[in-house]
């Protein structure tokens, strides 16, 4: 039997009607679906359509112990994948390859947590490869003059986003020293903290033991470490893996 993947979604369900419910009442199915909305299904048979924005997010770490923090497998519906299928790309239309986010969104629309989950799908499913030929960056000897922060902080990588573990953990404490955490917002601390513990020897023998979910929680904060120094080139490359692996979605189903 293929293995199911699936969409990670993590919510914060608390305020919300769901909460009135018998506890026994448990949450039997979650499917992403159009117009980003989240559809749950009960195991009394009874279904409720979220709006995604609607929905806190919060972390894992939640300390209240009235708060409700739950971690769902999610799937997508039949709807929104027909809707990614039919949707054109413009390649001449280079609005939309500001940033990696911009990019998706165009052509799958829904949220910010939305995007995050089809960015760890992609992965999941090996559509999107942080090391393959147009993620590398260009060996040169060139050094701009004056030296740039962006190249002091990007120089050691090989390729865009830096998919090695002491590039990664540099990255990563650079911005937490400087406040500039903004691209990692949404992204569970359970991810963040096993990219910065996990170094390239045991990343290996996790991927070779085909702990693929694994690698790809690590690879979805390391490749938001780098969004900000992705071209156009990476972007387009990014955008398409993930509109791919939509589109492909049925045979994970298996």
């Amino acid at each position: 039997m293929k293995k199911q993947y699936v969409l990670s979604a993590l919510i914060f369900l608390a305020g919300m009607q769901l909460m009135a419910q018998p506890r026994k009442n448990i949450i039997r199915q979650m499917k992403w679906g159009l117009e980003s909305t989240i559809t749950l299904t009960m195991a009394n048979d009874s279904v409720y359509a979220i709006q995604v924005d609607d929905v806190f997010q919060t972390d894992l770490n939640a300390s209240s112990p009235a708060d409700e923090t739950v971690y769902f497998p999610a799937n997508l519906t039949y709807e929104y994948v027909e809707k990614c299928k039919n949707t054109a790309i413009d390649k001449d239309d280079e609005r939309s390859l500001v940033n990696i986010y911009q990019a998706v969104h165009s052509v799958t629309g829904g949220s910010y947590a939305h995007f995050l989950n089809l960015l760890l799908y992609a992965l999941q499913t090996y559509q999107l490869d942080l090391r393959s030929p147009e993620m590398l960056r260009p060996v040169t000897k060139w050094k701009p003059s004056p030296v740039t922060e962006s190249y002091l902080r990007t120089r050691r990588w090989k390729y865009y986003v830096p998919v090695e573990y002491k590039n990664a953990k540099r990255e990563y404490e650079y911005r937490k020293k400087h406040d500039k955490m903004a691209e990692l917002d949404g992204i569970p601390m359970a991810y963040i903290r096993r990219s910065n513990r996990i170094n390239d020897k045991k990343y290996a023998k996790l991927s070779a033991l085909g702990y693929n979910d694994m690698i790809a929680e690590i690879d979805l904060v390391r490749l938001m470490l780098g969004a900000n120094f992705l071209g156009k080139e990476q972007i387009r490359y990014i955008r398409d893996c993930v509109l791919r692996a939509v589109n492909e979605y049925k045979i994970y189903e298996l």
